[in-house]
C-alpha cells in the first residue's frame, strides 16, 4: 500500500474511492458481468443448456403478439434487457445489479461530490444524487426502456454509492494514502 501511495500522493481518499468504483466498470455489461455470464462454474439461470427459444418464454415481460414471426424479435429484445440470474451466497440476483452497484453507484458518488460544492449539507447532496437515480429509473434506464420501475436497481445504485462513501468515511480509511 505504501508503494501505491508513493506513486499517487496527489490523490485524495475521495478521488481514490471514485476511481476504485469506476475500476469495476461504469458501462453496460462490464468485464465482471461478462465473466460471470460466460462462467460455467456458477449457478445461473438461464444456464448455457437452456436453448434460446426457451429462455424468455416464462418471462413476465413476454407479450402475446399478433404475428408469430415477431416472436424472434421479442426474444432478441428480451435477451438485451434481461440478464441472467446468479446465485450469490444462496441469494439469487440479476447480473445487472452488479452494473447498477458499480456504474450507477459511481454516478451517484460523482453527483454527490459535485453537489457538495453547491449545497449546504451532505444530506442535501445525497438527496440530489438519489433524485438523479430515481429520475433515471423513471425515464432513462427503467420505465421507458423496460417498462419497469425497479426498486432493486435503486437499492443497488445506493449501495454502490455507500461503498464509495464508506471507503473514506468509516473511521480508519479503507484506502490508505
Amino acid at each position: 500500500m505504501d508503494e501505491i501511495n508513493k506513486n499517487h500522493n496527489d490523490c485524495s481518499c475521495e478521488e481514490a474511492a471514485g476511481k476504485i468504483l469506476k475500476h469495476f466498470g461504469i458501462g453496460l455489461n462490464t468485464r465482471l458481468e461478462k465473466q460471470l455470464k460466460n462462467s460455467t462454474e456458477i449457478d445461473k439461470y438461464p444456464n448455457d443448456e437452456t436453448h434460446i427459444s426457451e429462455r424468455y418464454k416464462k418471462s413476465i415481460f413476454r407479450r402475446e403478439l399478433p404475428f408469430k414471426n415477431l416472436e424472434k424479435y421479442q426474444d432478441y429484445s428480451l435477451e438485451i434487457y434481461i440478464d441472467e440470474v446468479v446465485n450469490v451466497g444462496g441469494i439469487y440476483i440479476g447480473l445487472d445489479k452488479l452494473t447498477h452497484f458499480t456504474a450507477s453507484g459511481f454516478l451517484y458518488y460523482k453527483i454527490y461530490r459535485l453537489a457538495l460544492e453547491f449545497v449546504e449539507s451532505k444530506e442535501a447532496a445525497m438527496q440530489m444524487a438519489i433524485a438523479m437515480g430515481i429520475y433515471g429509473e423513471k425515464y432513462i434506464l427503467g420505465k421507458i426502456a423496460t417498462g419497469v420501475f425497479s426498486f432493486a436497481d435503486l437499492e443497488s445504485n445506493y449501495q454502490g454509492f455507500q461503498l464509495a462513501l464508506d471507503l473514506c468515511n468509516s473511521g480508519e480509511p479503507w484506502v490508505g494514502l
